[in-house]
């Protein structure tokens, strides 16, 4: 099997990005244990070390890879139970299958986040033809697995070759629509007055994954960068004297975060 690192690099080039490294141990490919100095260590598969964010039909993607498996996840709205067809994976999901995604005689598990989630609430899911299509093209392997989250969809597969990713990139936009900004419900008017001309800064770079925000950030041009600066250095003691008045807890609510994290790209 060819080196899924080495695949992903020529996806990269198909989507006009550049690769980062990473060190994240997901315990869906990788068990690890953590030593005396707090490190995460691999006791069997390994960490994802390459990393990619990329826009593709709209959505946002992001895809991680060590030598053996990809993760693919793509963002987008998406009304669903959180479930994985094929492995469990996360801890969040049941050890035990629910049920069973049946087609085309091939059968693969259903796993949950709640033990108690009715079948009558997954059965119609299971029989919609977009889904068994996707199963069918996106889970050749017994190692794969397909998990739904209400924001997003993640693969995670042992593609043999650059195609194979962009197939599953189509497939898996087809399975959510378009992405919103996960500020875009947030009542960001509950700032205080004085901080409210912010606003548009904490919409367009207040991205609560590092990860993204700062590939948002390696993307933007340089005057979108300087604009940035120029709004939010000189705002710096006054942002941190609101947060500040939250003491030793801090911020809670979400704009109130969303402020903070503003403060952190700027």
């Amino acid at each position: 099997m060819s080196n899924v690192i080495d695949i992903l690099e020529a996806v990269s080039k198909r989507l006009g990005k550049r690769t980062k490294r990473c060190n994240c141990f997901d315990q869906t490919v990788c068990e690890f244990r953590v030593d005396n100095s707090w490190q995460p260590v691999a006791t069997s598969g390994f960490p994802f070390t390459r990393e990619l964010w990329a826009d593709y039909k709209q959505r946002r993607v992001n895809l991680m890879a060590n030598s053996e498996f990809l993760k693919c996840e793509v963002k987008g709205d998406l009304e669903t139970h959180p479930d994985s067809i094929g492995r469990p994976g996360l801890s969040c999901f049941t050890n035990e299958p629910r049920t069973w995604l049946e087609a085309n005689g091939r059968r693969w598990p259903v796993f949950v986040s709640d033990k108690e989630t009715a079948l009558e609430t997954l059965r119609p899911r299971l029989h919609d033809p977009t889904l068994i299509r996707a199963a069918n093209g996106l889970l050749p392997l017994q190692s794969e697995s397909l998990h739904f989250f209400e924001g997003a969809v993640v693969l995670y597969s042992q593609p043999p070759t650059a195609d194979a990713i962009m197939t599953a990139l189509a497939i898996l936009t087809s399975l959510v629509g378009t992405a919103r900004s996960e500020l875009d419900s947030v009542d960001l008017s509950a700032l205080p007055p004085q901080l409210q001309d912010l606003i548009p800064y904490i919409r367009r770079w207040a991205i609560s994954d590092d990860g993204e925000r700062s590939e948002l950030l390696d993307e933007a041009s340089k005057p979108e960068l300087e604009q940035l600066v120029a709004a939010v250095e000189q705002r710096l003691p006054e942002i941190d004297k609101y947060l500040d008045s939250f003491g030793k807890k801090g911020p809670s609510n979400t704009q109130d975060l969303a402020l903070q994290t503003l403060g952190d790209a700027g």
